[in-house]
């Protein structure tokens, strides 16, 4: 549902920021706001589905994946 999946958003925006803060860069450098609605929309399972996301290459895969990856299996888990 849309509710369901903004919460989802707001989830990945809050790690997309600390990841940001982290790396003092902007957090659009870690992700587009397209591509978190993107990994919201697709809710991949892996790596090989995260890849497939618009947005997403093999350096922010290597880079951010496994953080995104588990909010989004956490964000199922509780669904």
């Amino acid at each position: 549902s849309a509710s369901a999946s903004e919460g989802l958003f707001e989830e990945l925006r809050v790690l997309r920021r600390a990841i940001a803060a982290e790396n003092g860069v902007p957090p659009y450098v870690v992700f587009s706001d397209k591509t978190l609605a993107a990994i919201c929309d697709a809710m991949p399972d892996d790596e090989d589905d995260f890849l497939e996301i618009p947005g997403v290459g093999a350096a922010k895969l290597e880079r951010y994946g496994e953080a995104f990856l588990s909010v989004v299996r956490e964000w199922k888990r509780r669904a």
